[in-house]
């Protein structure tokens, strides 16, 4: 049963117990094929990455598992996060995880893995953040989340914005040039000359 992999990471504190009473409800609201273990789940418990266990690799796991994932077609997505803990004075954490999506469980299709858990957890419907606190039982700062084309889009909109201000500019510059004063978008008179510069493309 796939669902124990979840009870098994919880630290065992007096809150946790509202934990997995909520993952319970959560389970008969998506319904109950959270429980039955899919070939997706049996893929990803199966694929054997270096750094299982290691603390301090979880980022390298994470990233190896993201590619393996993602090249027999599993829709996935790193998310790192940062949490503190008080049990020893003020600590910091980092760690890296992946959340994969399972077609088997459609209501709720979400699904964690990482180097430090023994088995895929399943993960209810929400933002990334509260699946996080979900699955350790913490509050978390969500550092970056990595999945495929997300830093293709990121780029895509740095370059037009620079591409905008970078005609903006431009034109701006041979208003100056032309007129031996700034462009002010707010004149009337300046957009009727900024509107003819550009109709004669000097």
């Amino acid at each position: 049963m796939a669902f124990r992999s979840f009870v098994k990471i919880l630290p065992a504190k007096p809150g946790n117990f509202a934990a997995a009473s909520l993952a319970l409800l959560a389970v008969g609201l998506c319904g109950c094929e959270v429980l039955r273990t899919s070939g997706t789940w049996k893929r990803v418990n199966e694929i054997q990455v270096a750094g299982k266990g290691v603390n301090d690799q979880s980022r390298s796991y994470a990233d190896e598992l993201h590619r393996r994932l993602a090249a027999v077609g599993i829709p996935n997505k790193v998310v790192t996060f940062r949490y503190s803990t008080r049990d020893v004075g003020l600590r910091v954490f980092t760690r890296s995880v992946v959340i994969y999506k399972d077609k088997a469980t459609p209501a709720c299709p979400y699904w964690l893995a990482g180097n430090m858990i023994s088995t895929p957890i399943w993960l209810p419907n929400g933002s990334v953040e509260e699946q996080i606190r979900f699955a350790t039982g913490r509050a978390a700062e969500i550092v970056e989340i990595d999945e495929p084309g997300r830093n293709d889009r990121d780029r895509a909109e740095k370059k037009s914005t620079f591409s905008t201000t970078h005609t903006a500019g431009k034109w701006e510059t041979l208003f100056r040039k032309k007129h031996g004063t700034k462009f002010n978008p707010l004149s009337a008179v300046d957009r009727r000359k900024m509107a003819a510069l550009k109709e004669a493309g000097l």
